[in-house]
């Protein structure tokens, strides 16, 4: 049965490492972004190994095709670790938005009200 790392928890306790540090909100989309951009360039450097082993048929080439997919692997689980963490962030910015908007909503209803009992006040 696989360990499944909780929101927040270090990767080091699935005994893997982790390839990113965040600080702040901004991070998590530049983290992201190079997780991703190496991942790519692994797969491709992966496909070429892969390639040069069916050309020499070396047992060499293709161990380092299968430890070039485990990389790939392992980046992958701290991308979906990373995506996790900012899940929780995501959800709190949405919260704070969505209160700022009923607070604007709410004062402006009541600024209709105040004019509305202005509006009584000086009509009696």
């Amino acid at each position: 049965m696989k360990k499944k790392a909780p929101v927040g928890e270090d990767l080091s306790a699935l005994g893997q490492g982790m390839l990113y540090e965040v600080n702040s909100l901004a991070d998590y989309r530049v983290e992201l972004k190079r997780l991703n951009r190496c991942i790519f360039e692994k797969i491709a450097s992966a496909l070429e190994c892969l390639a040069r082993s069916q050309g020499a048929r070396g047992e060499a080439e293709s161990q380092e095709f299968f430890k070039q997919l485990q990389t790939v692997k392992f980046m992958v689980i701290n991308v979906h670790h990373l995506l996790n963490d900012y899940r929780a962030h995501q959800a709190r910015s949405d919260i704070v938005d969505n209160l700022k908007q009923q607070l604007q909503r709410n004062k402006e209803a009541l600024k209709a009200l105040e004019s509305a009992m202005g509006a009584a006040k000086q009509a009696s």
